[in-house]
């Protein structure tokens, strides 16, 4: 997605996972026009670790779903 495609689509989560780099949520919000997004906002910057989700393998259908439904949950419970 390209930055305007996120800020039309305004998430109340977002949900970050780099190979190798750590997900910093200061650049998430640093970011032009971000400070609209709802997920922005609220503070609702999760990450993921590329381990449990970007790796080929069952992981990414184990862990890395389970760390999502716990980041989504977390999101519901605000």
């Amino acid at each position: 997605m390209t930055p305007e495609e996120v800020i039309t689509a305004a998430p109340d989560a977002i949900i970050g996972s780099w190979c190798g780099k750590r997900f910093v949520p200061e650049r998430v919000r640093a970011r032009p026009g971000f400070d609209a997004i709802p997920a922005v906002r609220t503070g609702s910057l999760h990450e993921i670790k590329s381990a449990l989700i970007l790796q080929p393998g069952p992981a990414a259908l184990t862990d890395g779903l389970d760390r999502l439904r716990e980041a989504l949950t977390l999101e519901r419970s605000r």
